[in-house]
């Protein structure tokens, strides 16, 4: 298989279809606190796959490195959503 370009295997390992829509849009509808901690991990997952692709395939390119960025900031995002549910629990 050949993948043009250095981002297209980190792409083709780190983003599987439909997977930051469904997931990502659940824990806004419901609102459920280990709907975040799962998106969390899910995007942790990703954005470690990410890394680790990036420097086996020599694809250090500025489009892995937003898009590492982007998992990133959404593993906080989920753990900031989480932390509101914990406070307001308490």
């Amino acid at each position: 298989m050949e993948l043009p370009g250095g981002c297209g295997a980190a792409e083709v390992r780190a983003v599987p279809g439909g997977f930051f829509i469904a997931p990502g849009a659940a824990p806004l509808i419901f609102g459920s606190p280990d709907m975040y901690m799962m998106l969390a991990a899910a995007y942790w997952g990703v954005g470690a796959e990410r890394a680790v692709s990036m420097f086996i395939d020599d694809a250090l390119i500025s489009s892995n490195f937003i898009g590492f960025a982007v998992g990133l900031s959404s593993v906080l995002f989920c753990f900031f959503e989480l932390n509101k549910f914990i406070i307001y629990i308490s």
